[in-house]
């Protein structure tokens, strides 16, 4: 059995989940933060193993990719991965960049794109529109996992900004293809990446945010020092050879 579940298991299902934990021959979980809620919970040893994928760095330019994408080229890029639903906090981000003074606006040139779709689709396009943003904001729509490498690469920053997580594969990714990353201070997320390898702000929290970004872009020597870390970090803990040999070895028992 493999725990996806971010946050504590649900009471009303506390049988249904016992007799499959009894009667498994293993059970694992996919970040430290669920495994200890459930470990506690169901008196079980669950293992950790990451949900890794193999990732591949983008072969084309900045330029190029941004020119594929319809992306002005002199803007600052923001990117968001993933479902657009309420634990993800999307709205956050249009928040934080309508925060920004008309100034720094045009000094700076935020620009976000959300790669993904989800229930929150048109709300997303409708506040962009009262913020008065709408011509800064970019919906890419779903976006295959394959080339979830070039929207790394065609970006300056990249967010996430959920109420929790387990094991974000998109914050990942943005690990390892060195794209600086403001992250939601929660459980998942502070097991994943460290203080000095991201910009943390508390969830939900619009001026926070703003005020991570615009370090990001302000400071070029701030932003390739996180950035280069959380790099050796994923270099060092996450290793997809790593997840394979582990099931491997469960698998063969």
């Amino acid at each position: 059995m493999v725990i996806h579940h971010g946050k504590k298991p649900p009471i009303e299902k506390y049988n249904y989940y016992e007799k499959f934990f009894s009667n498994a021959e293993k059970v694992i979980s996919v970040s430290d933060d669920i495994k200890k809620n459930f470990d506690s919970k169901y008196k079980i040893n669950s293992k950790v193993i990451y949900p890794l994928v193999p990732f591949v760095k983008s072969t084309e330019t900045k330029g190029q990719l941004r020119d594929k994408y319809g992306i002005p080229i002199d803007v600052n890029v923001i990117c968001m991965v993933g479902s657009l639903k309420a634990m993800k906090n999307p709205d956050t981000l249009l928040e934080a960049v309508a925060n920004m003074s008309d100034l720094e606006r045009s000094n700076y040139k935020p620009y976000i794109i959300y790669a993904g779709t989800g229930q929150m689709l048109e709300y997303l396009r409708n506040k962009s529109k009262q913020l008065g943003i709408q011509d800064s904001v970019c919906f890419l729509g779903f976006v295959p996992k394959e080339q979830v490498g070039e929207i790394m690469k065609l970006s300056d920053i990249y967010v996430i900004a959920s109420d929790f997580e387990g094991t974000s594969v998109s914050l990942l990714e943005a690990m390892y293809n060195k794209c600086p990353i403001v992250a939601s201070q929660v459980p998942g997320i502070t097991d994943t990446i460290k203080d000095n390898e991201c910009c943390f702000y508390p969830v939900k929290d619009f001026a926070k945010l703003k005020q991570c970004i615009l370090s990001i872009i302000q400071n070029k020597m701030y932003s390739s020092k996180i950035s280069d870390a959380a790099y050796i970090h994923f270099q060092r803990e996450y290793s997809y050879e790593n997840v394979l040999n582990n099931y491997i070895d469960i698998l063969s028992k």
